[in-house]
């Protein structure tokens, strides 16, 4: 019995020592929905100057646009996948990319490189599938 309570306080102390990993591709999801709400309620242009922008280290103008083009599909409906790793057209660089979609269609993919000390991602490129 008492190595039985020895044993349980031990999982214990090591399970509360260790705390859960976190979960990167659902912050970068979570960017992804920022970004597509952002598009639709006019709010991204003001991102540019704002240096405290949530899970992204900095946003550059070309996807603002390009986002902004967007706006009315997004406001529709949205889905954003988000993925570990980088996608088919990527060099390796990136840690997650993400699919941003309308109802209808895939709108573009967005590849990031998560800053484990800023814990942020940068923007490394986008690709719009559509021409509007």
């Amino acid at each position: 019995m008492k190595k039985f309570i020895f044993l349980t306080i031990i999982s214990i102390t090591f399970a509360a020592g260790c705390s859960a990993p976190e979960d990167l591709t659902e912050k970068a999801r979570d960017l992804g929905v920022f970004l597509c709400e952002g598009s639709f309620t006019n709010t991204l242009s003001e991102l540019i100057s704002n240096k405290n922008i949530p899970l992204l280290v900095e946003i550059d103008t070309n996807i603002i646009s390009e986002l902004y083009k967007y706006s009315q599909e997004f406001w529709q409906d949205y889905t954003v996948n988000a993925y570990e790793g980088d996608n088919e057209h990527g060099d390796g660089s990136a840690t997650h990319y993400l699919i941003l979609k309308s109802k209808d269609r895939e709108i573009m993919d967005i590849r990031l490189r998560y800053d484990t000390s800023l814990k942020k991602f940068y923007i490394l490129n986008f690709t719009s599938y559509l021409d509007y």
